[in-house]
């Protein structure tokens, strides 16, 4: 519970001014303003994210305990929102699934998000941690929900949705690094999706694309990044390395932990594999075919991979829970779109119908392969 743990010291230094100017005013603009004032000084001693390092000083701690214990409620009920957003727009809008398959892999991913994820306390118990990475991700899911469903949907609502993807667009690129690139580099995705598709939604998505790049930028050319790292290398004794050794370090720490870690610590893999015959009656109803599996893979892996080079560029790799956190959320994400999508092309292929079998044996013969798929992982993970 909130009572035995100790709000980290960031929690008050950020927004200690801030409280000083509301106990003397209990002036609501008085206060935001002062906490402008510290997000700029932040900006130029720290870090480019304006939109989190606001939210930072505005912590609730400035009220009272009792109104962090709230906001923190809310940080949790806005990502189960968030959470049953994605599922819908995906496997029920995107992929035409069954509503009660949709919602038991909606229930399966919060149980996973929730009880095995890598320190819940800096995930729904801190508010800066939290409100830095776990509220970012969940705005996060509702982006990538309304991208898909943007290039799903051609009808005024596209403005409508336009106009949110760039509000959140702004959010996210002043946010946190590693999600701002890994966002980025989700846009890219979407947009040669777009272009490459019957899907046209191309133009809405390089509006949403301009708008976040200038924003990140603004991010990046923060000053305050270069005294963080000279502070950091002179405080920890870290060596700052090179564009190319990030790139690698990044891909082989990235690689290693969504296989020892990530897949092998979460429930989800497994018992989605279990309930792979529920999923297979389920895919067969939506009549769902799949897309290009191997290129889905590749693209969300890469997207993965994404949030890894601004935290190795800085921290190397040291293990920090309030990102390894989200981590551990993008990985469980992927996976269910591509093991739902790999099912789905697997049974939709012209080998699999020349079998000749009754829907029960093709049943229990896909099942059978991704057993043996499994069992192979598992020996993977061993070594």
């Amino acid at each position: 519970t909130l009572e035995s743990i100790q709000s980290p010291g960031d929690d008050y230094e950020s927004s200690i001014t801030v409280v000083h100017v509301w106990n003397s005013t209990h002036n609501i603009f008085a206060m935001m303003k002062e906490a402008w004032n510290q997000t700029i000084a932040i900006y130029y001693n720290q870090q480019g994210s304006l939109a989190a390092a606001f939210i930072m000083c505005m912590s609730p701690i400035v009220f009272s305990l009792t109104a962090y214990r709230v906001v923190m409620f809310i940080f949790a009920l806005f990502f189960l929102f968030a959470a049953c957003y994605f599922v819908n727009s995906f496997l029920v809008k995107r992929f035409k699934m069954d509503k009660h398959y949709s919602f038991f892999i909606f229930c399966l991913f919060v149980f996973t998000a929730i009880y095995f994820n890598m320190n819940s306390e800096e995930l729904l118990y801190w508010f800066n941690g939290s409100s830095y990475y776990f509220l970012t991700f969940s705005v996060f899911l509702i982006f990538v929900s309304l991208l898909n469903e943007l290039c799903l949907e051609n009808s005024k609502t596209d403005i409508i949705r336009t106009i949110l993807l760039c509000l959140m667009a702004i959010f996210i690129a002043l946010n946190n690094l590693a999600m701002s690139i890994m966002c980025l580099v989700t846009l890219f995705f979407a947009l040669i999706y777009s272009l490459r598709s019957k899907e046209k939604a191309s133009k809405e998505i390089v509006i949403v694309l301009a708008v976040f790049s200038g924003f990140l930028l603004v991010n990046l050319l923060a000053p305050g990044y270069r005294v963080k790292i000279s502070t950091l290398d002179t405080e920890m004794g870290t060596e700052q390395i090179g564009a190319v050794s990030t790139m690698i370090q990044s891909f082989e720490l990235s690689l290693k932990e969504l296989v020892k870690i990530y897949l092998k610590l979460s429930p989800l893999p497994i018992v989605m594999l279990l309930s792979t015959p529920i999923l297979i009656v389920a895919l067969r109803i939506s009549n769902f075919k799949g897309y290009k599996p191997v290129l889905i893979a590749a693209a969300t892996l890469l997207i993965y991979i994404a949030q890894y080079p601004p935290i190795v560029m800085v921290y190397g790799q040291r293990f920090l829970p309030r990102i390894t956190n989200i981590r551990f959320l993008t990985a469980q994400i992927w996976f269910i779109l591509n093991y739902i999508n790999v099912a789905a092309s697997i049974i939709n292929t012209k080998i699999y119908d020349r079998f000749g079998f009754n829907e029960k044996n093709k049943a229990r013969l896909l099942y059978g392969v991704l057993v043996v798929f499994a069992f192979l992982n598992i020996g993977l993970i061993a070594k």
